[in-house]
């Protein structure tokens, strides 16, 4: 029912049964988490970074062999969960403890964060969890755990768009205004702003 989504929203949504993480090991500054090549459609991720600053952990995705990511945001600006991981739970998107077991017996999961946006593709679609180098209390990202909820496309691409979600950010001088959504030639909703 529409009130469970509302207020139990990470325990509900697209997922069903219990919350199951696969923690994958990172060789680097990087790792690929879903990578497909016929059409489908994510209908929501869960993701953890035990021991990690979420601050300098940036989502990216790229959808239908672009090579510009959709999406492309720090976890913690995502979940709204701050730097210190702090608890959020809205319908959509948000950060919250759900007791979830793991693939890997020396992990803890503190908590999980949730989106519930669907976001359908054609052709191809790739998950990227990369590490800022801004980032000092380690030079590489160490685990990464995740489930991602998928379905078949039945969207029609001529009536639907992308999600997209990008972060900016303006150094410098402060005068003047900032062009926060330019929108030409498209259509579409504008969901939320996060200022």
């Amino acid at each position: 029912p529409m009130i469970d989504l509302l207020t139990k929203s990470h325990t509900n949504g697209p997922f069903t049964g219990t919350c199951v993480l696969k923690c994958v090991p990172s060789q680097g500054g990087s790792i690929v988490i879903y990578q497909e090549s016929v059409p489908g459609v994510i209908k929501g991720l869960r993701l953890s970074a035990p021991g990690q600053d979420l601050r300098y952990l940036i989502l990216s995705i790229f959808f239908d062999d672009d090579q510009t990511p959709k999406i492309e945001i720090p976890l913690f600006t995502l979940f709204l969960s701050g730097a210190n991981d702090a608890q959020f739970v809205s319908a959509m998107v948000g950060n919250s403890v759900m007791g979830c077991t793991t693939n890997l017996t020396n992990i803890t999961i503190n908590s999980v964060g949730y989106m519930h946006f669907p976001m359908p593709f054609w052709q191809s679609a790739k998950i990227l969890i990369e590490k800022l180098p801004l980032s000092t209390k380690t030079d590489k990202l160490s685990v990464i755990c995740f489930q991602i909820a998928t379905d078949d496309n039945s969207y029609k691409k001529s009536q639907t768009g992308y999600l997209h979600i990008k972060t900016n950010y303006y150094i410098g001088n402060l005068g003047g205004y900032r062009e926060i959504l330019m929108l030409k030639n498209s259509w579409g909703h504008v969901v939320g702003s996060y200022l």
